[in-house]
């Protein structure tokens, strides 16, 4: 667990970058001082407190002569206001999320899997899928999350993530614990002939969320989601009944009056030990009072105490009762499995329904049950309207597997030394194709290909002879009658792969010639694959002002993309080095007719490569690439006069480079 400061929608670590951000948003000019906010900024204080106490230090030194004595009030409003909206908070997936994005789409579709692997986790097979709207009840065994929850800032903050996180544990074990498949339907065989089916549900769903939550805690780390997501829910989604004080009970009031005591003061507060405890506690009281509760707390704990005397405060004395029998057995519920708690949950039922007879002969009937709790308005801001293609992308991005990798570029960057707009940097994803390629490769190219990898397997190989073992040597026979070693045998050279990735231009000007593009890189596919060398075959091009960078070859398995868009090849090239291997043998072909027209520029990419190592080939036409054979050379830049010269200029390049023999250019 970490403790992450919280503005607004945005996390921080360190509380002085929190302030920074917050002073970004106040008005420097209201306050009639020209250098306070910069004064304020140079406090480095990491800790809340500290930062503080150093801020309300010798205020003086943080204001001009001008300010006068009223601005030691204004310092300590300010101060306070800070201390108050920056909020400190705890927070567990800050350890283990990784895949995070700033770009819509791809950041919700990484939320998505982190929630299902949550619950594969917890070893169930079940359905999970973003909605656009609360979720309905329904007999199928999924779990619906609006997606609205995680809308808004980009990559998720961890706090929401942890909320998620609790809401789809919470409901998983719902599943896992039988809640409605088996527990729901015991209940109801036993209450065949009650008239309050509403309110026994409604009793029914209380116990459930008190038994799944304990579950949840008497495992650790789950519980510490759960409880995050139960204070939210409350404070969010389902506030409080604001009074219980009133003269006339109902037994609507009194289960919700059990769930606000039994989930949101004593297991949010108590492990199950310590739950055990307490029920024990009022177990052995006659009536509901608090007496000695706090000799049976440890002292971390003594806050269920203050909280439960505050509480009691507020609640008329004839819910007192019904209510210690329902607080006694929380344990119980809790540690109950599924084949008894529905007797146990009837038992419960029966004990309090007297109390509830003894309200309606002595108040008249009770009032009619409401769809929702008094005074309870859910905040719409959560669930507000959405735009519906965005459930259509996100589902995209999880078929084609979609990455962010603009950190890693804009690392790229940073290693050159080199300082760019970050305007001028477009967001850059890598994603699966899984569209199937339409042509095939001409079967002359792909012969031609693979007499290039062999000659480069036999360059490689070394013949061993004179050993007891291998293939015969018919220069070696005489020594069979005499030392018998007259085999021969054939050893690989180590560390002689090759990492060859294909990166190619899917812009749209380059649909014309798409088709000679397709069967000159299924060539490659189909040549180099029996010979063990490392493949990547990318495409890329910009859609919505995103670099995408699209595998054309994975899972063994080759596909195809459709061009359009615009060309983004700075940083569709040094994405591409990234993803190159680390070896010494790395030869990165990129073919485009006329480079870069958006994004960084292409020459910090042929740095990026120099400076990694990485042997990067341009093959093109246009005049940047004239330009850029200018500044390069010939053996950086090869200019190709049309698309059907290509298979020749490929086979060229991988003669030069991967063969040791010196061989013509069929160029």
């Amino acid at each position: 667990m970490i403790e992450l400061y919280r503005v607004e929608d945005k996390s921080f670590e360190k509380f002085y970058e929190a302030v920074d951000y917050w002073l970004k948003n106040e008005e420097e000019s209201n306050y009639g001082c020209d250098r306070w906010f910069a004064l304020l900024r140079t406090i480095k204080a990491e800790d809340k407190e500290k930062w503080i106490k150093e801020a309300l230090t010798d205020i003086r030194q943080f204001h001009c002569w001008k300010c006068g004595i009223g601005i030691l009030e204004k310092q300590k409003n300010l101060v306070n206001s800070i201390k108050r909206e920056i909020i400190k908070y705890k927070c567990y997936s800050f350890y283990w999320r990784v895949n995070r994005s700033s770009i819509e789409y791809v950041e919700l579709a990484n939320v998505l899997v982190a929630l299902r692997k949550v619950v594969g986790c917890l070893g169930l097979d079940i359905r999970m899928d973003w909605i656009g709207q609360m979720p309905l009840a329904t007999k199928e065994r999924k779990i619906e999350v609006p997606i609205q929850l995680a809308m808004g800032e980009y990559p998720v903050p961890f706090y929401k993530v942890d909320i998620l996180v609790g809401y789809v544990i919470h409901h998983a074990l719902h599943f896992k614990e039988k809640t409605e498949e088996k527990v729901a339907l015991s209940l109801i065989s036993l209450n065949t002939g009650i008239r309050d089916r509403l309110l026994l549900r409604r009793f029914f769903d209380v116990a459930e969320d008190i038994h799944v939550d304990g579950v949840a805690i008497a495992q650790g780390i789950l519980g510490n989601y759960v409880r995050l997501y139960r204070k939210w829910f409350k404070e969010n989604l389902n506030p409080s009944l604001s009074d219980y004080q009133t003269k006339i009970p109902t037994a609507e009031k009194l289960i919700y009056l059990w769930e606000d005591i039994a989930l949101d003061i004593i297991l949010a507060n108590a492990d199950l030990d310590l739950t055990k405890t307490i029920s024990e506690y009022f177990k052995k009281r006659d009536t509901l009072n608090l007496d000695g509760l706090e000799n049976v707390l440890p002292v971390e704990s003594i806050n269920i105490k203050h909280n439960l005397e505050n509480k009691l405060k507020k609640v008329n004395k004839l819910y007192w009762a019904p209510l210690k029998i329902l607080l006694e057995n929380i344990y119980e519920i809790i540690i109950t499995k599924e084949d008894s708690r529905a007797k146990l949950y009837d038992k419960l039922w029966s004990k309090i329904q007297k109390y509830l007879f003894e309200w309606e002969e002595q108040f008249g009937p009770k009032e009619k049950i409401g769809a929702k709790r008094e005074e309870n308005q859910i905040d719409l801001q959560h669930f507000a309207p959405f735009d519906p293609q965005l459930l259509k992308a996100v589902n995209s991005a999880i078929e084609k597997n979609s990455q962010e990798m603009t950190l890693q570029i804009k690392d790229a960057l940073e290693l050159m030394g080199l300082r760019i707009n970050e305007k001028l940097i477009y967001s850059t994803v890598i994603e699966e194709s899984n569209i199937l390629p339409k042509y095939y490769p001409d079967p002359i190219i792909v012969g031609e290909l693979k007499e290039i990898f062999r000659m480069h397997r036999e360059d490689t190989l070394r013949i061993s002879r004179g050993l007891p073992y291998g293939k015969l040597d018919t220069s070696r026979l005489y020594r069979a009658y005499t030392t018998g070693l007259s085999f021969k045998q054939k050893d690989t050279i180590k560390n002689d792969k090759w990492s060859l990735t294909l990166l190619i231009d899917a812009s749209g000007s380059m649909i014309t010639n798409w088709s000679l593009i397709e069967k000159t890189f299924l060539a490659i596919f189909q040549a180099i694959i029996p010979y063990n060398h490392k493949l990547e075959i990318l495409a890329y091009n910009e859609i919505n002002e995103i670099c995408v960078l699209t595998r054309l070859f994975h899972h063994n398995k080759i596909f195809s993309i459709s061009p359009q868009g615009n060309t983004p090849s700075g940083e569709a090239c040094l994405g591409a080095a990234k993803l190159t291997g680390g070896g010494k043998r790395n030869l990165l072909l990129h073919l485009s007719d006329g480079l870069c027209n958006v994004g960084v520029g292409y020459n910090h990419a042929i740095n990026y490569c120099e400076k990694k190592n990485i042997d990067l080939v341009v093959i093109g036409k246009g005049e940047k690439i004239r330009r850029l054979k200018e500044q390069y050379g010939e053996g950086r830049v090869i200019i190709m006069e049309n698309y059907e010269k290509l298979p020749q200029i490929i086979q060229a390049i991988l003669k030069r480079k991967l063969l040791k023999k010196k061989m013509l250019s069929v160029v």
